[in-house]
């Protein structure tokens, strides 16, 4: 892989797809997710992306250059873990950060397809730690796994399933007496 970019394609044989030209950067990349349309979103701990200011998350294009179209502003102002696409286009991001545009957004925020803030989605005080994985069901429901001990103020554990609005979904009260660092989604609905 040539230069220090952390994000690379592989064709088909493993050889490095060099049509994609991301430039390079120094940071760590978390989390990514291609679009049905071919973008590439990453989420990590990262300032810049080949010479251009971009805190934390950012999207590509399928070529590896950023889109311009996604503006998050500011961005989250520490590390994103998890990045989890609802199907409505909307984007769940959970990490280690308190604001994403300087907007308060504790571990866990959604933002619209052009990278604004959700206003509809109300976490309240957020976790009173940070956000590992985030697993989004087929009806919208979000189960956040990750380091703490509160979900807006409300005694969950490391785990915490949410409805579409951000509000607890208090049929599942199931806490973790460890940190949880991924989830997987089975064919199911069991995580």
């Amino acid at each position: 892989v040539t230069g220090n970019t952390a994000v690379y394609r592989v064709n088909s044989n493993g050889s490095e797809d060099t049509s994609f030209s991301l430039l390079p950067y120094r940071g760590r990349v978390f989390d990514a997710f291609v679009s049905n349309n071919g973008s590439l979103f990453i989420g990590g701990s990262f300032t810049n992306l080949g010479g251009i200011g971009v805190n934390n998350l950012a999207k590509l294009n399928a070529d590896g250059t950023i889109n311009a179209s996604f503006n998050v502003g500011t961005g989250p102002n520490s590390v994103v873990y998890s990045i989890a696409p609802q199907p409505d286009d909307k984007l769940v991001i959970g990490g280690f950060f308190t604001s994403v545009n300087s907007t308060y957004a504790k571990g866990i925020a959604r933002l619209n397809a052009d990278g604004s803030i959700d206003q509809g989605f109300d976490t309240g005080l957020g976790v009173n730690g940070g956000v590992y994985s985030v697993s989004v069901q087929a009806d919208s429901k979000m189960t956040l796994a990750g380091s703490f001990s509160l979900y807006n103020n409300i005694a969950r554990k490391n785990l915490v399933r949410i409805a579409n609005d951000g509000a607890i979904d208090d049929s599942v009260t199931d806490q973790a007496a460890g940190f949880v660092r991924a989830l997987h989604d089975q064919p199911d609905g069991k995580k």
